[in-house]
C-alpha cells in the first residue's frame, strides 16, 4: 500500500493520527504518542561529543574525551536502572576522539591513536586474542596509530593513518583476510593494497572509501556489497556473493562515507546525496520488508538506489532495521521499521519507504542507527529514541517500552 508521508501530519494531533492510521496496518497511535512539536534543547551540564547506539545500549563521548556507556549489555556488572544511566567507562585515564558499539561490545580510539576494546567477547572481537569478558577496556595491538574503529555484531575493524584496515573477530569473508581464514582473535590486516579513508564494519559485510573517494565492499548477502552484476544469486539469499576481495562499488559515484548495516548499506556522495543498497530477502523469508533503502521500493536492490527527494545529507547512519540521515541543515530523517518508534516520528508501528522528518524540531550534528536511534544536537546534547527495554536510551530505565520521539539522556552518575 502507499504511504502517506509524516511530513503531512502538521495540521494536529487529531490530524497526525488520522494520518498515522492510514500510514500502516499495524500503526500503534494514542492521543500522546506524536510527541511534543518542539524540544528543548538548551545547552545542558554535560556538552557531549558523539554518540553511538547498538542494540539495547549506547555509548558517547562527552567533552574531554571522556567515554561513557548505558545498556545492560554493554555494562555486564550494573544492575537495575543503574544500566539505563550513563556511566563512565571505568579503568581508563587517557580519553577518547571516538567510540562505537555493537551488540554485547564496544571499541573505541584514543587521543594517541591506541585502540580499546570491552564488554563480552564473541569469536576474538575484543582483538587481544581471548575469549575473554572484560569489563574494562583492553588494549588491541595494532602496529601503527589508529584513526577510526568500527564494530557490528561479530566483528571490528579499524584504520591506520596510513589508510590500512584491520579486522577482526568473524565469522566470514566480512574480516577481509583471504586465504581462507574466515575469523581471527587479534587485528590481521585487509588482504589489500588499497589503502583507505574510512570503513565501516556491517553484519554480512565491510565497507570503506578510499583517497580517491571510491567505494569498496567486501563480504557479502543480500546484496550488500552493492557491486550490480558482479552479485551472484543461490538458494540462501537472492544475493549471496561472498568475497573477502574488496570490490568497487557500482557506478560512478564518488563518496564522502559509507556505512554498512544489517544486510543493507548506505552512503552520500560528494554532492551530499544519499544511496543504499541491498537487503535483498531470502527467497524462504516471511518478514515484513522494512524499506530500509529508503528508496520508496521495498525489494532491495544490488546497486546503489538514490534516496527518495531533494534531501542532502551530511551522513547516514544504518540501523538494524532501519536508517536515519541528518541533512546539510540539521535535520533528522528516517526510514524502515518503525516497530518499536525508532524513526522518531511520534507514533510507533509498521514502516516507511521513504525519509520521514524525526519530531521535535531539532537540529543535530551526528547521528547514529541500531536498534533504536542516538544523536547529537547542535547544542551538545545527546538524545535518543527507539526501544527502551535495556535501558538503551539512557532515560532511567531498563523496562520493556519504547520512545517515539527524541528525548534527552539523563546525566552522567558520579
Amino acid at each position: 500500500m502507499a504511504l502517506l508521508a509524516v511530513g503531512q501530519m502538521t495540521e494536529s494531533p487529531h490530524a497526525r493520527l488520522v494520518a498515522c492510521a492510514l500510514l500502516t496496518l499495524s500503526c500503534a497511535c494514542s492521543d500522546d504518542a506524536v510527541g511534543p512539536a518542539a524540544i528543548d534543547d538548551t545547552p545542558g551540564e554535560v556538552a557531549w561529543l558523539a554518540v553511538d547506539a547498538g542494540l539495547v545500549g549506547s555509548c558517547a563521548i562527552a567533552d574531554g574525551g571522556a567515554a561513557y556507556c548505558w545498556g545492560r549489555s554493554l555494562l555486564p556488572a550494573c544492575a537495575g536502572a543503574a544500566c539505563a544511566t550513563p556511566t563512565r567507562v571505568p579503568g581508563m585515564v587517557a580519553s577518547f576522539r571516538s567510540v562505537e558499539t555493537a551488540s554485547q561490545f564496544v571499541c573505541g580510539v584514543t587521543d594517541a591513536g591506541d585502540v580499546y576494546c570491552w564488554g563480552k567477547v564473541y569469536v576474538g572481537s575484543l582483538g587481544d586474542g581471548t575469549t575473554l569478558v572484560s569489563e574494562t577496556p583492553v588494549r588491541v595491538a595494532i602496529p601503527e596509530p589508529v584513526v577510526v574503529v568500527t564494530v557490528s555484531f561479530e566483528h571490528a575493524c579499524a584504520l591506520t593513518g596510513e589508510g590500512v584496515a584491520y579486522c577482526w573477530g568473524g565469522i566470514g569473508n566480512k574480516l577481509g583476510l583471504g586465504g581462507g581464514a574466515d575469523r581471527a582473535a587479534a587485528p590481521q590486516p585487509v588482504a589489500t593494497s588499497l589503502r583507505f579513508r574510512s570503513i565501516s564494519a556491517g553484519t554480512t559485510q565491510t565497507c570503506a572509501v578510499t583517497a580517491g573517494d571510491e567505494g569498496f565492499c567486501w563480504g557479502g548477502g543480500y546484496g550488500s556489497l552493492g557491486v550490480g552484476a558482479a552479485d551472484t544469486s543461490c538458494a540462501y539469499s537472492d544475493a549471496c556473493l561472498d568475497t573477502p576481495a574488496p570490490m568497487a562499488v557500482a557506478g560512478s559515484h564518488q563518496w564522502i562515507s559509507i556505512d554498512a548495516g544489517n544486510g543493507f548499506t548506505c552512503g552520500v556522495t560528494l554532492d551530499h546525496r544519499g544511496y543504499c543498497w541491498g537487503a535483498i530477502k531470502n527467497r524462504d523469508d516471511v518478514t515484513l520488508p522494512f524499506g530500509v533503502l529508503g528508496s520508496g521500493d521495498v525489494s532491495g536492490s544490488k546497486t546503489p538506489q538514490p534516496v527518495a527527494g531533494a534531501l542532502q545529507f551530511q551522513e547516514i547512519a544504518t540501523g538494524t532495521r532501519h536508517a536515519c540521515g541528518v541533512t546539510l541543515d540539521g535535520g533528522a530523517y528516517c526510514w524502515g521499521s518503525n516497530h518499536s518508534g525508532e524513526l522518531g516520528v511520534g507514533f510507533q508501528g509498521g514502516s516507511a519507504s521513504t525519509p520521514q522528518p524525526v519530531v521535535g524540531r531539532l537540529r543535530f550534528s551526528a547521528l547514529s542507527a541500531g536498534e533504536h536511534t542516538c544523536a547529537v544536537s547542535v547544542n551538545r546534547n545527546v538524545f535518543c529514541w527507539g526501544i527502551a527495554a535495556g535501558g538503551g536510551l539512557g532515560g532511567g530505565t531498563i523496562a520493556p517500552g519504547s520512545q517515539a520521539f527524541p528525548a534527552r539522556i539523563l546525566l552522567p552518575g558520579p
